[in-house]
């Protein structure tokens, strides 16, 4: 499968940031907009915390009663935050944050990009509180520049930490007001060889904050590279991973792009995920190529589909 092409649309509720279809924005370097007035409205205020709004990757709040069809004609830039890449990471909001002075924030956008920043940006002000610069890598089929944070990170609240992992295959956990690194949580290798491999999913965290998953693809199917899925104890950093290729010898790559990643199920909080083609001496027909794959929350194996072979017949 290839690398997916650059940014298209960034979008956050009401559509935070917007680019062209060649990756250059419309509004330099991206804007992050109109996301909190809505969802503020709600009691104690509403967070946008993983990618899609939930754990099923919906894109849907349940929460939000302005925005509407006729209503969103009405939109208007409330500000514009320069980010220092392009973005391919959804930013994500959490409402009423403590900052280190001990003031509370009504809410705050965290936003990556591909030179690996991270921003906690104030949604009233349009200024930054604190930012991150991370770890890259600077891959040979990238053209802007490196490979930053692609993933889109995730909030915990009961733990006050913002989950990131950037290109160089660093995973930490950062205070959601301040900026430190979470006592509990040191930075930790999420993968090896960061030239190979990449993150391109948004990260997931279970519904108790236990456990965070991450899969792995490559760059640009460059190198032989083995798809995963990861999950990561967020008390132990301990990591449990399902390999996606079963046979290395005779094939490779099954990487996991989609931004998205994995989608977990509201009942039993197993995990679905689309998983891209193999590569090598079998070509596409390796195990778990072009499949929907389904694990349990410790990633058992529960089943996979691979619709192609399907339609075949």
């Amino acid at each position: 499968m290839l690398q997916p092409p650059p940014l298209r649309v960034l979008a956050l509720i009401a559509g935070a940031a917007i680019v062209t279809a060649c990756g250059q924005p419309s509004i330099p370097l991206r804007s992050l907009a109109q996301v909190a007035q809505s969802a503020s409205h709600a009691p104690g205020g509403i967070d946008w915390r993983t990618f899609g709004f939930s754990a099923q990757r919906w894109s849907y709040n349940p929460y939000e009663t302005i925005l509407t069809a006729s209503s969103v004609k009405n939109l208007k830039l409330k500000y514009a935050f320069k980010l220092g890449n392009i973005s391919n990471a959804q930013p994500l909001l959490a409402s009423d944050v403590k900052l280190a002075n001990g003031h509370l924030v009504t809410a705050v956008v965290y936003a990556a990009d591909e030179s690996s920043n991270l921003y906690a940006v104030n949604d009233t002000a349009g200024t930054a509180i604190w930012s991150k610069a991370l770890g890259r890598a600077n891959s040979p089929c990238w053209s802007h520049g490196s490979n930053g944070i692609t993933s889109a990170p995730a909030i915990d609240r009961a733990t006050n930490r913002i989950y990131v992992l950037d290109g160089a295959g660093t995973l930490s956990a950062f205070d959601l007001g301040t900026g430190k690194q979470s006592a509990g949580f040191p930075p930790m290798t999420a993968f090896k060889d960061p030239l190979l491999n990449h993150t391109w999913s948004g990260l997931l965290l279970n519904a108790d904050g236990s456990t965070l998953y991450y899969p792995t693809a490559s760059h640009c199917d460059s190198g032989t590279y083995f798809g995963t899925i990861n999950a990561v104890d967020t008390a132990t950093q301990k990591i449990t991973t399902f390999q996606l290729v079963t046979q290395k010898k005779q094939y490779y790559g099954n990487g996991v792009w989609s931004w998205g990643g994995e989608a977990a199920d509201p009942d039993d909080g197993n995990l679905f995920a689309g998983v891209g083609n193999s590569l090598g001496t079998l070509g596409e027909r390796g195990k778990y190529s072009d499949s929907v794959i389904e694990l349990t929350p410790s990633l058992g194996f529960v089943g996979d589909e691979q619709p192609e072979n399907d339609l075949q017949g």
